[in-house]
C-alpha cells in the first residue's frame, strides 16, 4: 500500500475539534467510508491513526477522526486508503443518511457531497446536527426515519461497534426496505493489518473484519 507524505497546514478546520486540512491533495483519494492510516513522524504515537475523507479541494484534503496533539505544520504519513466504502449503487436520486452516534457524522458527510454534486436529494436524520450542512439537504427528526427511509432509493448508516447489535432495535427497518441500507461501523483499527482481531463483526457469514472487509457493510450481511 503506497505512503503518502503531506504536511498538516490546519487542525480543527471548521468548527469541528476532529478535523485537519492537509497538503498536497492525494492523486489517490479515499473514497467515502474507506479510511487512510495517519502516523506522525517524531511524534510519541505509537498505533496508527483512521483518518477519513471529509472534503476534498483542488490543492488541499479536509480529513476527520479521532486524532491525538498533532500541530500544525507537522508532516504525516497517510496510508491508504484501506477497507469498503459506500457502494456505488448507494449514491442513488434520493439518499437518506443517519449516524446513529452524532461524533461519526462527519464521516457521511463526503458521502452527501458526492450525492448533491449528482444533482440528487438528500435528507438527513438527526436530533443534534454537529454540521454545518448545505441548504439542499433536509433535516429531519429520528421521528421521521420510518417515513423517510420509504422515500429514498439509499440509506447510509453510521454506528459505533458496541452499539451495532442494538441497531435493528433502535431504527425500525422493514425486510422491504434492507436491501438499500448500507452501515459504517466505527471499530477500533488498533494492527492495521487485518492480524489482531479487535474489529471483529459478527455477520450472517460468519466473523470479518472490518478494517479490510468494512468498514461499511450491507444491512443484510449484518441482519435478517
Amino acid at each position: 500500500m503506497k505512503t503518502y507524505s503531506t504536511t498538516i497546514r490546519e487542525i480543527n478546520a471548521g468548527e469541528s475539534k476532529s478535523r485537519l486540512r492537509i497538503t498536497p491533495a492525494l492523486p489517490a483519494p479515499a473514497q467515502p467510508g474507506q479510511y487512510y492510516r495517519a502516523f506522525a513522524p517524531g511524534t510519541a504515537q505509537v498505533l496508527p491513526v483512521p483518518l477519513y475523507p471529509f472534503l476534498g479541494e483542488s490543492d488541499s484534503m479536509v480529513l476527520c477522526g479521532n486524532f491525538p496533539a498533532w500541530q500544525t505544520s507537522a508532516k504525516l504519513l497517510l496510508e491508504g486508503p484501506y477497507g469498503n466504502g459506500f457502494s456505488s449503487s448507494l449514491k442513488a436520486r434520493r439518499l437518506l443518511i443517519h449516524a446513529i452516534d452524532e461524533s461519526l457524522e462527519e464521516r457521511l458527510y463526503s458521502l452527501a457531497m458526492d450525492v448533491l454534486q449528482a444533482s440528487a436529494d438528500v435528507a438527513w436524520v438527526s436530533e443534534a446536527l454537529t454540521l454545518d450542512l448545505p441548504p439542499q439537504i433536509e433535516v429531519l427528526k429520528e421521528t421521521e426515519f420510518g417515513d423517510a427511509i420509504q422515500w429514498s432509493d439509499g440509506c447510509a448508516l453510521a454506528v459505533p461497534l458496541a452499539r451495532l447489535p442494538n441497531l435493528p432495535g433502535e431504527l425500525v427497518i422493514k425486510p422491504a426496505e434492507r436491501h438499500k441500507v448500507e452501515v459504517m461501523i466505527d471499530a477500533p483499527f488498533v494492527c492495521g493489518n487485518a492480524q489482531c482481531g479487535v474489529c471483529a463483526v459478527e455477520t450472517r457469514s460468519g466473523w470479518k473484519l472490518a478494517c479490510k472487509e468494512g468498514p461499511v457493510f450491507p444491512y443484510g450481511e449484518l441482519f435478517q
